[in-house]
């Protein structure tokens, strides 16, 4: 006998809320792990600092998430940031392959790696950074993080690239970077959305075969072997959500079990997985992770090409407006140093679930549970004053 649709739903309903709170868990885990390998970083500080002096809960939509603490908005450093970002990304690509579609175009997928050694670094080694407009083949000696960018913005500059575009129908590409450690030491790569303005299969799948040609090219110009066409990689989207799920690996918001979190071909491994083992003990792990945050600071995950985005009305945010945007209703407000005590024993997002769970008499209930009490303002402070943020029935403080 077949289930009712409703049970079928509030069932996945479940699944992807507790997928979603173990990615989050883990996220604020592997936080505490980053703090400690990079003391001198923002991420050092990102969710312990509060700006005023108490800190509230929002609910949207069901989920909670803290409001009015300092963040880092590091998509490289920090797992909680980084889980908030990459789910905004993946919504915008998301409304752009929707609209995108509707206009009847299509979105192709493309992988750009290169061959290179094991003593390769991601960072130059010093004395040997090459100049940015060395013309012809030259050795490998600016690191493997700036190499690959260069040798895509080398690709995608001229006139050549011009032409190649018009004749295509690429009207934007969406990149981001990304990185593994395997045994072959490190490997960023490059993975790309391109937005074709029509569904001319054999007219994309010639672009293809220019595009691999030309990287191919640049690759072999910056000192490095030729590329092999046996892993090229150039498909069509199937759906926009997929194309999503291509550049900002599988929605952060729901799980850090893809992306950066994803078990790399080959038995490498990425930037998350380096810091979980470190973690748990292991020290080459620990120093590689650094080595990775070191050569990532600054570098921007996903890039739109110029006027993409403003051509299917996505508006620009950057990553620090993502981190500290106040989205929801206020359900309470802890005082800081009652919060500083929850941080310290790893119980944030505990705090989270009880909120999202039971609002906020289940946060009360769970932080008397943990013998966490304050005295509030005497009532006849409150009274009267409207839009107080301690009043009314958002954040009333409790006596012991």
């Amino acid at each position: 006998m077949t289930a009712p649709l409703v049970n079928k739903l509030s069932s996945f309903s479940a699944e992807a809320r507790n997928r979603r709170r173990a990615g989050r868990r883990r996220a604020y885990i592997l936080r505490s792990v980053a703090r400690a390998l990079l003391p001198h970083e923002r991420v050092s500080w990102c969710g312990r600092r509060v700006v005023m002096a108490d800190v509230a809960i929002r609910v949207k939509e069901g989920h909670a998430r803290w409001s009015g603490l300092q963040t880092c908005a590091s998509v490289w450093q920090c797992p909680a940031c980084s889980q908030l970002i990459a789910a905004e990304r993946a919504e915008e690509l998301r409304t752009m392959g929707e609209r995108h579609t509707k206009a009847g175009g299509t979105l192709y997928m493309a992988a750009f790696t290169f061959s290179h050694k094991k003593w390769h670094t991601l960072l130059p080694r010093e004395g040997e950074r090459a100049h940015p407009d060395f013309v012809g083949p030259m050795p490998a000696m600016n690191g493997l993080r700036d190499d690959v960018t260069l040798m895509w913005s080398k690709m995608i500059a001229g006139r050549r690239w011009q032409a190649m575009k018009a004749a295509a129908g690429v009207v934007g590409i969406v990149r981001a970077l990304e990185v593994t450690h395997g045994k072959n030491g490190w490997h960023p790569h490059i993975h790309a959305l391109f937005a074709l303005d029509h569904a001319d299969d054999a007219r994309a799948a010639a672009f293809g075969v220019e595009l691999f040609e030309r990287w191919d090219a640049t690759v072999q110009r910056h000192g490095y072997a030729a590329c092999n066409p046996a892993v090229w990689r150039w498909e069509k989207a199937a759906n926009y959500d997929a194309a999503a799920d291509y550049v900002v690996k599988g929605a952060f918001d729901l799980e850090l079990t893809r992306g950066h979190m994803k078990l790399a071909k080959g038995g490498g491994r990425s930037p998350w997985q380096l810091l979980e083992d470190a973690g748990a003990g292991d020290r080459r792990a620990a120093r590689l992770f650094q080595e990775f945050a070191r050569a990532f600071k600054g570098a921007r995950q996903v890039t739109w090409s110029y006027g993409l985005k403003a051509r299917y009305g996505i508006d620009e945010r950057e990553d620090g407006e993502i981190t500290a945007a106040e989205a929801g209703e206020v359900i309470g407000r802890i005082p800081a140093r009652i919060y500083s005590r929850i941080a310290f024993k790893g119980n944030c997002a505990a705090v989270l679930e009880a909120a999202e769970d039971q609002g906020w008499p289940g946060v009360v209930h769970l932080l008397k549970g943990w013998g966490l009490y304050w005295v509030g303002p005497p009532d006849h402070f409150l009274a009267g004053m409207k839009g107080n943020p301690r009043g009314g029935r958002h954040g009333q403080y409790w006596a012991a």
